[in-house]
Parts: C-alpha cells; sequence; structure tokens
C-alpha cells in the first residue's frame, strides 16, 4: 500500500491514516467525511476512527490492553483484549472521564504485585479505575498519563525506577535542581528515584507511558535518606495487602 492509496490529498501526510495503518489492509472504508483509505477489516477498527477524530487536546482518548497468559499446559494464549478508557482519580469513587477542568487522567494498565514477577498469578483485579500508590512496593506497575496543555503536576520523589516514554505532545521533565529537558514524541527518559516535576509544554494533550519499579531509596553521602514524597490517599493511597 501506497500514500496514493489514500484518495484524499490532504490527508497523505496523516500518520493515523497512512505511517501507523499501512500493513496489508485492502478494505475500503471511510475514516472521515473526506478521508478515504484501503484496510483491512479490523475487530478495533473504530478505535482507530476515534483516534484519527480526537482533537488532539481531548482527555478522553482510549488505549487497547492486550494481555498473554499461559494454559494448564503452558501453551500461551491471550488472556483479555480491552479499551481502556481515562479517568480523573480526583472523581473517586465514581472514576469520571477527565474534563478540560482536570489536572490530569490516568490509565492504569498493570500491576504484577510481586517481584520478581509471578507470571502465572491470576488476573483477577483490574487495576484502571481505582485509586493507585505512585509506586508499588511490591512489583512493578505500568500506566499512561495525560496532561492537558499548560498543566503541570508536582514536584514529588517516589521510591522507584521510573522508564518513561513520551507516546504524543511535548512534555518538560523539572529536577528539584531547577533542571529541564524538554522531551517530544518517541523521547524516552530514564528517572532513577530524582524528584522532578511534570509540566506539558506544547499545544495538545501530552501523553506519557510510565513504568514503574520499586526500589531501594537514595542516600546522600552523609547518610541521610531520601523517602518518597507524601502526596494523599487520593494520589498516593496505602497501598494494599494482598
Amino acid at each position: 500500500m501506497s500514500r496514493n492509496d489514500i484518495q484524499n490529498p490532504a490527508c497523505r501526510l496523516c500518520p493515523l491514516c497512512y505511517d501507523r495503518w499501512r500493513p496489508s489492509y485492502h478494505v475500503l472504508f471511510t475514516i472521515s467525511s473526506n478521508c478515504y483509505i484501503r484496510h483491512m477489516v479490523h475487530p478495533f477498527l473504530q478505535l482507530m476512527i476515534s483516534l484519527h477524530q480526537h482533537n488532539t487536546a481531548d482527555m478522553n482518548i482510549p488505549i487497547r490492553r492486550v494481555i498473554t497468559a499461559h494454559d494448564p499446559k503452558g501453551i500461551a494464549y491471550f488472556a483479555s483484549d480491552d479499551i481502556l478508557t481515562p479517568y480523573d482519580p480526583t472523581t473517586a469513587p465514581d472514576f469520571l472521564a477527565p474534563t478540560p477542568e482536570s489536572s490530569f487522567g490516568v490509565i492504569q494498565i498493570h500491576r504484577s504485585r510481586t517481584f520478581p514477577v509471578n507470571n502465572q498469578r491470576p488476573l483477577t483485579s483490574e487495576p484502571n479505575r481505582t485509586l493507585v500508590p505512585l509506586a508499588d512496593t511490591k512489583g512493578p506497575s505500568c500506566r499512561i498519563i495525560d496532561l492537558p496543555p499548560a498543566e503541570s503536576g508536582w514536584m514529588h520523589r517516589t521510591l522507584s525506577l521510573d522508564y518513561a516514554v513520551i507516546l504524543s505532545g511535548t512534555a518538560g521533565f523539572i529536577t528539584d535542581g531547577g533542571e529541564e529537558k524538554i522531551l517530544k514524541e518517541h523521547d524516552v527518559i530514564v528517572c532513577r528515584g530524582t524528584n522532578h516535576e511534570w509540566v506539558n509544554r506544547g499545544e495538545g494533550l501530552a501523553r506519557i507511558f510510565v513504568v514503574v519499579i520499586p526500589s531501594l531509596p537514595v542516600v546522600t553521602e552523609d547518610g541521610t535518606v531520601l523517602e518518597k514524597t507524601q502526596a494523599g490517599e487520593i494520589f498516593d493511597p496505602k497501598e494494599e495487602d494482598d
């Protein structure tokens, strides 16, 4: 498939219409009123259409999460295949969708609850639309954070090693030493327990994918132990026993 397969020249540079969806699709679909592209029928085509039509500052862009597992004989299979939508944790226990007034939105993707991870642990609980600690102490977790334009988080430290990938938009990563790095789409930052703050430096939504792994605390040369920042029951609730 080439860019010539897209009937509307105005849409030929659209990454959702070409770069992300080009492999071997062959059935004609209407993506919007004036944009046509050849696509294979796909169970989540409606998700693709929804992403294409979303405004860049939309706080309700869903993701698709697929989880694998093993059957009793050790053969791999797909345990779940779900669409997850962002929520505003300050609206707990209703966990409503973020609005233009929300400071941020979040999608909780997975929590392992052990380390090393037990890949045979039953998938009995759904982490999305719950209150989750900023950094679990029992095992790795991952989430998506959405920052609307001109919004920022707060200066905080977690006892964790964080791998953060900018999925879309532009975000600033500020340290307590006053330094800042501007991160754009596809940039990656490794946060090794440092005190930091996120801020949206772009005009659209900044979407960040973060993997959080529990770590030992940092100890300074004079023996001071750098503890985690207390963020309250909404943003950093007590970790449950299980």
